[in-house]
């Protein structure tokens, strides 16, 4: 029994030194790790450092170059089309568009600087930033006529100036140029019948340059 528990004794001591022994050799690996990568770790700081500098840095520029294209971001959308406005293109689409099969399509708020050109910038230029309030086209997407709508408070400032220089671009084009008024709106139905679809009916074909190509829209680059 002794003997048994001599050697029982002897087991557990060498069983707690080889477990001591282990633990130190781990301690030991483990304190080489960090004692290896001690003399790095600056260069990782630094590299940490750069990395959120740049991103930093790109934050701030994106923000720059944003606020530099414009001097004021507070837009706001506004309506298209007044009340009044509205009335007059639902008539005209639904008294020309739609009694014509498509024939003609009625499109609002058009600029004239998209549907007519002119070799001379200098004339070009006076029309290219006003437009017409509708234009119809017709299958082709050719513009065919301009309808304007001048109401209660289209009769301020130069008016006249306004509506002579679109109506006499409109018309060396070759188009319609028809205005409608307060006071058709009461029959505005009777008023397309008799007076403006007559014209639609009568109009000769647009000037065209002669070489087609030049009558295909080129979009604007700002």
């Amino acid at each position: 029994m002794t003997v048994f528990i001599k050697v029982g004794a002897i087991l557990l001591l060498s069983s707690n030194w080889f477990i001591s022994r282990n633990k130190m050799n781990s301690e030991l690996i483990i304190s080489s790790i960090f004692a290896g990568f001690k003399p790095l770790l600056p260069f990782f700081i630094l590299v940490f450092v750069v990395v959120i500098g740049i991103t930093l840095l790109k934050i701030y520029l994106s923000n720059k170059f944003k606020s530099q294209l414009f001097n004021n971001t507070n837009f706001e959308a506004v309506r298209l089309l007044n009340k009044q406005e509205v009335k007059v293109y639902e008539a005209l689409v639904e008294n020309i568009q739609i009694q014509s099969n498509n024939q003609y399509k009625v499109f609002a708020q058009v600029s004239l600087g998209e549907i007519l050109r002119n070799s001379d910038r200098s004339s070009f230029n006076r029309i290219n930033q006003k437009r017409v309030d509708f234009c119809i086209v017709n299958s082709d997407y050719m513009p065919i006529a301009a309808i304007e709508y001048h109401g209660g408070g289209h009769f301020r400032g130069n008016y006249q100036e306004r509506d002579e220089i679109k109506q006499q671009a409109v018309e060396y084009a070759g188009l319609v140029y028809h205005a409608i008024f307060e006071h058709n709106l009461d029959n505005i139905q009777e008023h397309i019948h008799t007076v403006i679809m007559p014209l639609l009916s009568n109009q000769k074909q647009p000037k065209k340059t002669r070489n087609s190509d030049k009558n295909q829209r080129v979009e604007p680059t700002f």
